[in-house]
């Protein structure tokens, strides 16, 4: 069985933890952009907005397109 700090040096060096660490940020910057009060935006339209973004952000940096071999 692998340990943590060996699961979290495998997930570093392959990038893993970077791709993760580049979905949060961005999703981050862009809801505290999109940000306002005065449009009516919450603590739920924070965390719901972010949730997708990351989500979204999360889908394209680990899509696999399938390859048909032939």
């Amino acid at each position: 069985m692998i340990d943590r700090d060996e699961l979290i040096a495998e997930l570093n060096d392959t990038g893993v933890l970077g791709a993760i660490r580049w979905a949060y940020l961005s999703a981050t910057e862009r809801v505290l952009t999109d940000y306002s009060a005065a449009a009516g935006h919450d603590a739920t339209w924070v965390g719901v907005s972010r949730f997708t973004l990351l989500r979204d952000r999360l889908d394209r940096v680990f899509s696999v397109k399938s390859r048909v071999v032939v």
